[in-house]
């Protein structure tokens, strides 16, 4: 198996400090995901793949994927819209899950709001209504 570009012959020190730079990953404290559940979404998408076989269908390195789950750094918006896919779901959704919101939750606020609104508020919602499901 060959190593991640440019990560031949390094210290292992060094190939887990290349990686997650290489693979674009942020330091976990600069993004507003809680850490626990992101953890907790990353291992789920993983599923029962070991972390060197995730890390090879993903593209990235088995330290990587140890980082992401010990919550030492967080994935690449790239990799993050993959893991959604693992998981099934669309990006926002998996953002949504991993700040301990879901839509469902958004969604039933929405009900809520609308039954609030005026008519003229209920006419703009109708139209951008009407409009998304013309681009569909």
């Amino acid at each position: 198996m060959s190593s991640p570009i440019g990560l031949e012959g390094k210290s292992g020190q060094e190939m887990r400090r290349k990686s997650c730079i290489g693979d674009k990953a942020e330091p976990s404290g600069q993004i507003g995901m809680d850490k626990v559940r992101l953890k907790r979404l990353i291992r789920e998408a993983r599923g029962d793949r070991s972390q060197r076989e995730f890390a090879k269908f993903l593209g990235v390195s088995q330290p990587t994927i140890s980082d992401w789950e010990t919550g030492n750094y967080a994935p690449s918006l790239e990799n993050t819209e993959v893991l959604a896919r693992c998981l099934g779901i669309d990006l926002t959704e998996f953002v949504a899950r991993a700040e301990g919101r879901s839509m469902a939750t958004n969604f039933e606020s929405l009900l809520e709001a609308v039954t609030v609104l005026d008519w003229p508020q209920l006419a703009k919602i109708q139209r951008a209504i009407a409009d998304r499901m013309e681009l569909n």
